[in-house]
């Protein structure tokens, strides 16, 4: 029973370490390596020394103590390669999951919505005014282009929209119905169909997979207008109806 009792507080403990309390360790051997920087003075020697207690805690805590855990925990040794292994995929997939589930990484994407969103409603109120003014629907940036600036960028990249003097370009006096937005983060599309114009804004580029769409709508018929917010990732983006 004892025997028993044993194998189970080896294996709890072995589990504990190498899933959880491993990967705190692992960033405080990196610290413990740049010690020697402060320490010692002669260039190299500390890097050696860096290195070396690196290698040491390394060996330590990250073979020894796993490896004297899993000894008394019963299972056999020709399955020992199995817990490294499961160790590593167990941290990447909570490192992706810590990712996905940022408060600074989904902020940052909702910024960028508000970018597209804020465009989209300024060519909702250009669309209404357009219509009242020549008792027709806009069709492309042209039309639009009469009561504000359309600036896009030439590329759904925001490196280069952000980086090159060139990378902007005016669609005010342009028949177009798709464009970049100035960062590049969003395609806007524009549409005029059963008396209502409708833009739609999809995700592009780096934030393909991780932004927010946002669709928009005037009815020339009853005067409604809307902006629709996803709140999923990606480009399945739900198009406004004015229409109700």
């Amino acid at each position: 029973m004892t025997i028993k009792k044993n194998k189970f507080r080896f294996r709890f403990y072995l589990v504990l370490y190498s899933y959880f309390l491993i990967y705190f360790i692992a960033p405080t051997l990196v610290m413990l390596g740049i010690f020697p920087f402060y320490l010692v003075e002669i260039p190299f020697l500390n890097i050696l020394l860096g290195i070396g207690v690196i290698l040491l805690g390394g060996y330590i805590f990250l073979w020894k103590i796993p490896w004297f855990l899993y000894k008394g925990s019963g299972f056999k040794k020709k399955y020992y390669p199995i817990l490294p292994i499961t160790s590593l995929i167990f941290y990447s997939l909570c490192l992706v999951l810590y990712i996905s589930l940022s408060p600074q990484e989904r902020n940052t994407v909702k910024v960028y919505q508000k970018e597209a969103s804020t465009i989209l409603s300024s060519n909702i109120k250009a669309s209404q005014v357009f219509f009242i003014e020549n008792g027709k629907l806009a069709t492309s940036t042209k039309d639009l282009g009469e009561y504000i600036s359309i600036t896009g960028c030439k590329k759904n990249n925001y490196r280069f929209c952000r980086n090159s003097n060139s990378a902007l370009e005016n669609y005010s006096d342009k028949e177009i119905t798709r464009w970049y937005t100035p960062s590049g983060n969003y395609e806007i599309e524009m549409k005029s169909d059963n008396d209502q114009n409708i833009f739609v804004a999809t995700p592009t580029g780096k934030i393909k997979k991780k932004g927010f769409g946002v669709s928009g709508c005037f009815n020339s018929k009853n005067g409604k207008t809307k902006v629709l917010k996803m709140a999923t990732k990606g480009t399945n983006v739900e198009i406004a109806n004015c229409s109700d």
